[in-house]
């Protein structure tokens, strides 16, 4: 099933959201599930991407531009040869939506829980919001 998630475009200093189009199974009943899939996903996408090799390729100009117009000009190559653990990745995002490090959103209503059950259809749009801390607020800088 094709749904859209929204992410930041790499490389931009300003915010700007795209939509990606990403094929997910559609077995996920509740949010917990859909994480696990989408970061297993990625994690397999990640760990089969090409390691560097001492021959470094060429880029053409069309290439160039069209990376530069996505905010971000590489040569689409990975340069840490280690796998990542794709278990470890899933405990990790599951943590991370817990400790309130992000929010998802499904057709703009937000899922708070991990176990509600959701029931995505075809060309629904999902956005993963990740909350920053500013400098001082909470931490005790501030003085008085």
């Amino acid at each position: 099933m094709k749904v859209f998630i929204t992410v930041k475009q790499a490389g931009k200093r300003k915010s700007c959201l795209s939509q990606v189009e990403h094929e997910i199974s559609g077995d996920a009943v509740c949010l917990k599930a859909l994480i696990e899939e989408i970061v297993l996903h990625n994690v397999k996408a990640y760990n089969n991407k090409k390691v560097d090799s001492l021959i470094t390729n060429f880029l053409t100009s069309d290439e160039i531009e069209e990376m530069a117009q996505k905010g971000k000009v590489g040569f689409r190559e990975r340069y840490n040869i280690e796998k990542q653990d794709p278990q470890k990745a899933v405990s990790n995002a599951i943590q991370a939506f817990e400790d309130g490090i992000y929010r998802v959103f499904i057709n703009d209503n937000e899922i708070e829980n991990l176990q509600t059950p959701i029931s995505l259809k075809e060309n629904d749009h999902l956005a993963f919001i990740k909350f920053i801390m500013l400098a001082g607020g909470m931490w005790g800088f501030n003085k008085k």
